[in-house]
């Protein structure tokens, strides 16, 4: 179950009223705000040239945003959530997920400081009740 709180409530609203998409989470991780939407619509949220999503982040205050596309399909979720970066398999047992990315890729995976993969984590938990994850380096 998704809990969503008074903060990231005001930011979905505010999104649905600048790109008229309804998003589906919406998650505070520092300085970044991640939403969720339909998959088939982040190209409608980000808009021409990124237009759409360059509003959002003025409205927010400068705040860092990001745009994944949801899916009910796991692996499809978490490469839309690491893109760029290519998901080369997952491995699910109950509610942990080793997560494979190419050797050359694994940093930028993990992100900054860990980054992105504490967005991982959270947007795992929180639409598909997985607590445990591991990323591990491939040879492609």
């Amino acid at each position: 179950m998704i809990k969503i709180g008074p903060e990231e409530l005001q930011y979905m609203n505010l999104f649905e009223m600048i790109t008229k998409i309804s998003p589906k989470d919406c998650v505070v991780l520092g300085d970044t705000i991640i939403f969720v939407v339909d998959e088939d619509k982040v190209g409608a949220a980000i808009g021409k040239r990124g237009e759409t999503a360059e509003k959002i982040k003025k409205a927010v205050k400068n705040k860092k945003i990001s745009i994944v596309g949801y899916t009910p399909d796991l692996t499809r979720f978490v490469q839309n959530i690491l893109r760029p970066v290519e998901v080369l398999g997952i491995e699910r047992n109950d509610n942990a997920v080793v997560i494979f990315v190419k050797k050359d890729e694994y940093k930028r995976a993990i992100g900054n400081q860990g980054k992105r993969l504490a967005r991982i984590k959270s947007l795992l938990e929180r639409h598909f009740d997985i607590t445990n994850i591991k990323l591990q380096a491939k040879e492609a």
